[in-house]
C-alpha cells in the first residue's frame, strides 16, 4: 500500500512507521490519521508481528493538529470528527496487543506529544524538545492530557500545558516522559528489540491488557476531551487567533500593538 504521509517498512516482527509530512513538519491532517488507522489495522491481528516503531522525519517527529490546513479550510464539523480519529489513534495504541516505541529526534509539540504519551516506550535523542503551546492561541491539549497525565501524572502534565514552555530532553527525561536518552538513538531502539522482539506475542496482549486495566482512559475522558475540543474550535476568536498566527506570524497579544 502507498502512503502520502506516512512511510512504512517491515522487517522481522517488526513494523517501522515514519511520519513524513515534512513539508508540514510533520503536522497531524486527515490524510494522516486515516494512513497511521490503516497501519494498525494491518498489525493489529498479524501475529508476526511484535512492536511498531513510531518515527518523525527531519529533525522534528511530529507538531501536532495542521494550524495551516484549519486556517486554509476551516470546517468544524471535519475538525470535530479528526479530533475523534485523534483520540481513537491514541487509545488505539495504548490497547494494541503490540509494543509500541516512540523514537524522538527533535522537536515534539502538541498532539505529538500525545502520540508519544501513548506509546509503552519513549527513546529520544539528546537534542529533542516538547511542548504544549495550544493555549497561546485559546485552544487547549484536550485530547492529549489524559494520556500524557497517564504516563507522567496530572500536575506534571497540568504544568506543561499551563506554562506552554518547550522542555529539553533531559526534563522530559526526568518527568518520564521520555525513557532512555541516548545520543544514538537508533542504537538502543535496536538493544530493546533484541530482547522485547522474544517475547511471546500472547505475553504482549496480556500485558497491555493488564495495564490498561489497572490505569485506564476512560469513556468519560474521551466525552469531556471531545466536547471542549469541539467548543473550542467552534470559537471564532480561537480559529481567529490561529489563523492569525498562520498569515502573519503574530500571537493574540502582539495583534494591537
Amino acid at each position: 500500500m502507498s502512503y502520502q504521509t506516512i512511510q512504512v517498512r517491515r522487517s522481522e516482527g517488526i513494523a517501522h512507521v515514519t511520519l513524513a509530512n515534512k513539508d508540514r513538519d510533520n503536522a497531524i491532517n486527515e490524510t494522516m490519521l486515516s494512513e497511521l488507522h490503516a497501519v494498525l489495522d494491518a498489525v493489529q491481528h498479524d501475529n508476526d508481528c511484535r512492536l511498531i516503531v513510531l518515527r518523525g522525519q527531519e529533525e522534528c517527529f511530529c507538531t501536532g493538529m495542521d494550524i495551516r490546513e484549519l486556517a486554509a479550510h476551516y470546517d468544524p464539523q471535519t475538525l470535530s470528527q479528526g479530533g475523534k480519529q485523534f483520540w481513537d489513534l491514541m487509545h488505539r495504541i495504548v490497547t494494541l496487543p503490540k509494543i509500541t516505541i516512540a523514537l524522538v529526534d527533535g522537536r515534539v509539540s502538541a498532539g505529538g506529544v500525545g502520540i508519544v504519551a501513548a506509546c509503552d516506550l519513549v527513546l529520544a535523542s539528546k537534542r529533542s524538545q516538547f511542548s504544549l503551546p495550544e493555549a497561546l492561541w485559546g485552544l487547549l491539549p484536550c485530547c492529549v492530557l489524559p494520556f500524557l497525565g497517564r504516563r507522567i501524572g496530572f500536575q506534571k502534565a497540568y504544568s506543561l500545558m499551563l506554562t506552554t514552555q518547550t522542555i529539553k530532553s533531559d526534563e522530559a527525561h526526568r518527568l518520564h516522559l521520555v525513557d532512555e536518552l541516548s545520543d544514538e538513538p537508533e542504537r538502543a531502539v535496536k538493544k530493546h528489540l533484541n530482547r522485547i522482539g522474544n517475547l511471546n506475542a500472547q505475553t504482549i496482549k496480556d500485558m497491555k491488557q493488564f495495564a490498561h486495566r489497572l490505569w485506564p482512559i476512560s469513556e468519560a475522558s474521551e466525552t469531556v476531551a471531545l466536547q471542549e475540543y469541539t467548543r473550542l474550535l467552534s470559537s471564532q476568536t480561537v480559529v481567529g487567533n490561529i489563523k492569525t498566527f498562520v498569515e502573519h506570524g503574530l500571537f493574540p497579544w502582539e495583534k494591537s500593538n
